[in-house]
């Protein structure tokens, strides 16, 4: 008659182990004991596996008790841990209980967790790009947060190729402008605000300066287009050769927010959720992944624009230092090119323009779309794929999954689009980068569900349970095994078995009983 019993009230514990304590025994014997509304030290034993006992206690006291602990003098000092399941009044003295062994909590310090596959926790380093493994949710349609062009591309000027100067129509031979050879020199008409000269005027004398080397040397003229500025000398007179094409960074800002919505977990910060979509103005795009860059000394995102003045132009942008590669010229996009500009005796122009010139290439890159990564999982067919089922999740999982497909780019863009003249004319042949995010009510929605049952992890590793503040998730394979019954262990076979089916349903781990269920709470990573 020396066991000893308590019935506890007000404890957090369900039967279902969805929500655990990750205490140790005497932790819990000081949860029960603060919680405890009758403590008795003088008790037979009760049999294990039978689960009833008797006490001298009334039936209002046992009705207002949930959880009660005992020792089992066959396990010395042992404490069990116990959910009241149901009480029966025998009569003004005494009380029968039913209950249930709490397994987890029971033999919570009698088992060492063992690497397993694991299908999804908290994790314990959140740094943006380490974490990407597709979710699975329905994200919505995206918005840009934020749009960027280069300025520079916009500025033209008038660019002849003539074999004569047209000031003393001197004979003149090619050279290499850019590292490109033309056996004709280009010359430069400067395009701007002159004082007291309307633009036709300024116009109208380019015109003449041309009918008068025409008149003067027919054919001296080879063509005529348009270059951006910074190709050319910005003033009148012939181009100064170069063997290097022209280069010039774009730095754009990273994304920090979803549409203003700050989230707690990282992994909103990086693709699907969000991404740069780069554009050339005329419907080819390239989508690039913020997780992917290297980031300069203030934290930006840098392109690399690449010129070379031919009929028309030649220039691409790439990201640099982007997927570990410096210079992923891959990832190029080409912008679309510069008008051609017609005059009765230029066939070479007339032919460019024929043939289309400003036909912008279809960029392997361009128009990526993004298809729901659920779709994506349910087409892999793998093991670790099939694993998204998210136990005690997973009615929450199916009602956020991705069901349809969302795009970054224009549902009207094509990326083979002719229209190289008229974005010219309104000075946008340029490359635009928008900083696209999903929309902050999927933003929030995404964000709570990561915090509640942390990330996809799909990996063979010890479970991280106690990583996090307040609770951490963690959910294992179906046919996985956390922990073992052994000769080391005095855990019986039959509750190691469920504790195993508790982590393969998926279980949240709290590490306070004051908190325990209160999600409000700042669940941050513990620090090493």
């Amino acid at each position: 008659m020396n066991s000893k019993i308590m019935l506890c009230s007000g404890i957090k514990l369900e039967k279902d182990y969805k929500h655990v304590l990750t205490y140790t025994e005497n932790q819990m014997v000081a949860l029960c004991t603060s919680k405890a509304k009758v403590s008795r030290n003088s008790y037979s034993f009760i049999k294990h596996g039978k689960n009833t006992i008797e006490v001298d206690v009334d039936f209002a006291t046992c009705l207002k008790c949930n959880y009660m602990a005992f020792q089992n003098t066959d396990y010395s000092n042992k404490w069990f841990f116990a959910f009241i399941d149901s009480i029966e009044y025998r009569n003004n003295y005494t009380t029968r209980i039913n209950f249930t062994v709490d397994v987890f909590h029971t033999w919570f310090d009698y088992w060492t967790p063992e690497p397993c596959f694991i299908i999804r926790e908290h994790v314990n380093d959140d740094t943006i790009g380490l974490h990407t493994i597709p979710e699975g949710l329905e994200t919505g349609e995206y918005v840009v947060q934020s749009h960027v062009r280069n300025a520079s591309l916009q500025d033209t000027e008038i660019v002849i190729s003539s074999e004569r100067d047209f000031s003393d129509y001197i004979k003149r031979f090619g050279g290499v402008y850019n590292g490109i050879f033309t056996g004709f020199p280009y010359y430069c008409f400067q395009k701007g605000y002159i004082p007291d000269q309307t633009l036709a005027e300024y116009y109208a004398s380019i015109e003449e300066s041309i009918i008068g080397l025409e008149n003067s040397h027919p054919g001296s003229i080879k063509s005529i287009f348009l270059a951006p500025r910074n190709l050319t000398n910005g003033s009148s007179g012939f181009i100064t050769q170069t063997y290097q094409p022209v280069e010039m960074q774009q730095t754009i800002d990273a994304i920090t927010n979803l549409n203003g919505y700050v989230p707690k977990n990282n992994k909103l910060l990086t693709y699907p959720f969000v991404a740069i979509n780069m554009s050339n103005g005329q419907g080819a795009n390239a989508i690039y992944h913020q997780e992917l860059f290297t980031k300069d000394s203030n934290g930006k995102l840098r392109f690399q624009i690449e010129e070379c003045l031919t009929p028309g132009c030649s220039i691409r942008c790439y990201p640099i230092y982007y997927k570990g590669e410096p210079l992923p010229y891959d990832e190029a996009l080409v912008l679309g090119k510069y008008p051609q500009l017609n005059w009765s005796t230029d066939n070479y122009t007339n032919w460019l323009t024929q043939n289309g010139v400003n036909i912008a290439g279809d960029v392997g890159v361009g128009l990526l779309k993004f298809i729901g990564a659920g779709t994506i999982a349910a087409n892999t067919g793998s093991t670790t794929a099939g694993a998204i089922a998210l136990g005690g999740a997973t009615d929450i999982f199916n009602s956020m999954s991705s069901v349809y497909q969302h795009s970054f780019a224009p549902d009207t863009a094509k990326g083979n689009l002719n229209c190289g003249d008229v974005i010219t004319a309104n000075l946008n042949n340029t490359f635009h980068w928008y900083s696209m995010t999903i929309k902050q009510e999927f933003a929030r929605c995404i964000d709570d569900y990561l915090s509640k049952y942390g990330y996809k992890i799909n990996r063979l590793k010890l479970p991280n349970q106690i990583g996090r503040t307040y609770y951490n998730y963690v959910q294992i394979g179906n046919s996985e095994n956390i922990g073992y019954a052994n000769t080391n262990s005095a855990v019986p076979s039959d509750d190691m078995e469920k504790i195993n089916n508790i982590y393969r349903s998926g279980v949240t781990l709290w590490h306070s009983h004051d908190y325990l269920g209160d999600y409000s709470v700042n669940n941050t990573i513990v620090n090493p």
